[in-house]
């Protein structure tokens, strides 16, 4: 009875009368009927917590029986990703995964980033990147999901793969990526008022979707550490599927020399997203 009332949603009425109750303080409270209310059978039995103080009391108790179950080679602190409501109405899932203990020389980088381009196609459903965490002045957690209007913000920059930057993003939109043969596709479905991007934390560009991933983080021969990123309009199974398939990738010839750092998404309001990706089968699987 407990499970089923308090996890209950939108509740209007609830009769327990003729019930044969154990609890005698329930029992008074039933026979008191209107006089206490449903919100006072409901208090008591959630414990005197609210339902969103219980559900976040249960989120808690999830995270701490994740940790301690989570591979030896799944570090255990969360990095996170904000992202603001424009950028979830323009592009609704993300998912990343920071991994430690690369090594290009067992694995083919070439390979790599073209099994990045081979699963996001055509780019209308997810994009990819894979950037180099480890220089000094790189990519710095939390990050941010934005979204840029080029007219508004005409002094926002950006340095993409292959080109001599930063130069405005307007620049890029407009002028530099129309003529680019292998990029003017992807430009052409770029709203300039409602740009999405990943921002660093001093609020550089990491990501231009689904144009183009920066210079400054470009994954190289000796990366070490390295943000793999899914995101897209198609589904977040999609994007999940392709975040597996690149770590399966980089396992190959590695053995248990890598370790992942999961990433949280933390929405507009500030509250963790409700899957906290990836998840821990996710690694199971993985592993």
């Amino acid at each position: 009875l407990e499970e089923f009332v308090c996890s209950g949603d939108k509740l209007k009425d609830l009769n327990l009368q003729g019930n044969p109750l154990t609890d005698k303080k329930l029992l008074k409270l039933v026979d008191e009927g209107a006089s206490k209310g449903l919100k006072a059978i409901l208090a008591h039995l959630r414990g005197g917590m609210s339902k969103r103080q219980q559900k976040k009391k249960a989120a808690a108790a999830d995270s701490v029986d994740e940790s301690s179950a989570l591979p030896a080679n799944v570090l255990k602190d969360l990095l996170t990703v904000h992202m603001e409501k424009a950028f979830q109405q323009a592009r609704p899932y993300w998912v990343g995964v920071l991994v430690h203990g690369v090594d290009f020389g067992k694995v083919s980088l070439e390979s790599f980033l073209q099994l990045q381009l081979k699963l996001q196609g055509n780019r209308r459903q997810i994009g990819i990147g894979s950037h180099d965490v480890a220089p000094a002045d790189g990519i710095q957690f939390p990050l941010r999901l934005a979204t840029k209007d080029c007219a508004s913000d005409p002094e926002v920059s950006f340095h993409p793969l292959f080109e001599e930057g930063p130069r405005p993003l307007s620049f890029w939109l407009r002028e530099r990526w129309p003529q680019d043969q292998s990029r003017c596709n992807y430009a052409k479905m770029v709203d300039e008022t409602r740009v999405a991007v990943l921002e660093n934390r001093d609020e550089r560009l990491i990501s231009v979707y689904p144009v183009s991933n920066c210079g400054w983080t470009a994954t190289r021969p000796d990366t070490r550490s390295c943000l793999v990123e899914v995101s897209g309009v198609a589904s977040l199974e999609r994007c999940d599927c392709a975040l597996r398939d690149l770590l399966q990738f980089l396992r190959q010839g590695q053995g248990d020399g890598l370790q992942f750092q999961r990433i949280q998404v933390v929405d507009h309001k500030g509250r963790g997203s409700e899957v906290v990706l990836p998840h821990l089968d996710f690694f199971e699987e993985l592993l």
